[in-house]
């Protein structure tokens, strides 16, 4: 999906723990690419250090396990890689936000949703009603499944099944 979509660019990958983490920085240093690694267990240098090169370095894959989904603000990242699932809507809309920053370089970003993360809670900028959400949480689970989604046959982008028109 990298290669496909994003190659070359600055991305963030969101990783399901540490040890998947290492295997898909791995997988994208065969494959030739400029990633690193960083979780919870790297040095307060060791985090600067990869923070600063991931600012500075136009190709840079961060592969990360709980390191960037808050705190980070780096304006020029074309490309959020979702490698997992999540049961949060909070950390679904944190990780998506780290592609969705202002910069002159680019005018819009790519997000890879690999966890079906956007089936079940649609897509990360669609209008929330967070006055509503906070004073009428949804009730338990009753084992229904999630809101109907399509997907938009020319851009892949997941919409509401009502939508008509692809924004």
């Amino acid at each position: 999906a990298y290669e496909k979509y994003s190659l070359d660019k600055k991305t963030i990958v969101f990783n399901c723990n540490v040890d998947h983490s290492k295997l898909v920085n791995q997988a994208f240093l065969e494959a030739g690419h400029n990633s690193r690694h960083l979780d919870g267990t790297a040095s307060d240098q060791e985090r600067k250090d990869a923070m600063k090169w991931l600012a500075n370095t136009d190709n840079a894959i961060l592969n990360n396990v709980g390191i960037a989904t808050t705190g980070l603000d780096v304006k020029d990242i074309h490309t959020v890689v979702v490698n997992r699932a999540t049961l949060s809507l909070t950390l679904w809309l944190q990780m998506v936000g780290r592609g969705a920053r202002i910069h002159p370089s680019k005018q819009y970003f790519t997000c890879l949703d690999l966890g079906g993360n956007a089936a079940a809670f649609g897509d990360w900028s669609l209008p929330r009603d967070w006055r509503d959400m906070f004073h009428h949480p949804d009730k338990a689970p009753d084992g229904k499944g999630v809101a109907p989604v399509k997907e938009c046959k020319q851009c892949e982008a997941i919409l509401a099944a009502q939508t008509r028109i692809c924004p």
